[in-house]
């Protein structure tokens, strides 16, 4: 959603008001008292085949959350500087009836995938993979969750307008978007999923379903997912995409450094479509298929916060003939995390 200038400043002054109570750490604790949270991603990026270059904030995005009620909370969250354009990200209510049980209503992002939950802080990579960046969708809807108390296993459903953000004020329909979502920690250390989700981007309703799991014990994180996109009425070519990465952290107990952590990344998707159509009224590949290698190593500094400094380098595969823009090229990313 992007927001006229003038908005923006409204929307950033409430922000504030209504984050400056939750700024005294010495306050009394309570769940009624607000948390706050941000991330700053500042970067600078080298596209090593066209030879240019450029300064970047990637991110820079502020949340709120509490509680009004014993069974009610809330969060918040904008992003001021999501490649320079003011988006809303999250603006729900949840309700909690009983343990184990909530509901969101309101906007966050369709609980569908794995890769596309994180929040920038929580990446392994200065970029998404293909996956969580064309398939990641927020949209406005109600999501349940139900966690069992005695088995490992939490399902998930939600239903929404397949409005697209920033577009409800006027929208009304009768036909809405789903997804559905079973996740299980069933090993020690590992972590499974399996989900699928009816949506409609542009002119195209689609079925999408997506499988995946990882290992993470601290140390080690290796992590594969697949997803497959079908456009109903073969308006376009299905989309298939994957990812497998392995990341390493080695920690290190020194005053300033906290630890060292090296990650390697495959991506691949093949030709994708939002939905939008050509002159023709047909849909056609906004993407085109490519496959990508990423290498990178972070260092992170010691503190109570996350302070972070990443570096990159993603090598792109595009078949013959497909001339890649500034977005999808050969690049070394220098990148500054600051999280809180």
């Amino acid at each position: 959603m992007l927001i006229k200038p003038r908005t923006s400043f409204l929307k950033i002054a409430l922000l504030l008001a209504l984050l400056l109570p939750a700024l005294p750490a010495a306050a009394e604790k309570s769940i009624y008292m607000p948390t706050f949270s941000g991330t700053l991603r500042a970067r600078y990026e080298y596209l090593t085949q066209q030879n240019k270059g450029a300064f970047k904030v990637r991110n820079l995005r502020l949340g709120i959350e509490g509680y009004v009620a014993p069974v009610m909370s809330y969060r918040a969250e904008a992003d001021f500087s999501d490649w320079g354009k003011v988006l809303l990200v999250d603006a729900y209510v949840r309700l909690t009836p009983v343990k184990g049980l909530y509901f969101n209503l309101g906007q966050s992002r369709m609980p569908v995938t794995i890769a596309a939950h994180r929040a920038p802080c929580q990446q392994y990579f200065a970029n998404r993979t293909f996956l969580a960046r064309h398939l990641g969708i927020r949209d406005l809807g109600l999501v349940g969750n139900y966690t069992f108390a005695k088995v490992p296993l939490t399902l998930q459903a939600s239903v929404f307008n397949c409005s697209g953000t920033g577009a409800e004020k006027n929208f009304w329909t009768n036909s809405y978007g789903f997804t559905a979502k079973i996740i299980s920690p069933f090993l020690p250390h590992w972590y499974a999923s399996a989900s699928t989700a009816r949506l409609k981007r542009g002119i195209a309703w689609s079925q999408v379903y997506d499988v995946g799991a990882y290992f993470d014990n601290g140390l080690w994180h290796v992590e594969g997912e697949y997803l497959h996109r079908h456009y109903n009425h073969d308006l376009f070519t299905a989309v298939n995409a994957f990812d497998f990465f392995v990341y390493r952290n080695f920690p290190i107990d020194k005053k300033m450094v906290s630890g060292v952590s090296g990650a390697v990344r495959y991506d691949y998707m093949s030709d994708f479509s939002s939905g939008t159509p050509g002159a023709d009224g047909k849909l056609f590949a906004d993407f085109p298929e490519c496959h990508r290698l990423t290498a990178g190593a972070t260092l992170s500094f010691t503190s109570k916060f996350q302070a972070d400094i990443r570096l990159n380098y993603e090598k792109y595969f595009f078949r013959k003939g497909v001339v890649p823009g500034t977005a999808d090229d050969d690049r070394l990313v220098l990148e500054l995390i600051a999280h809180f």
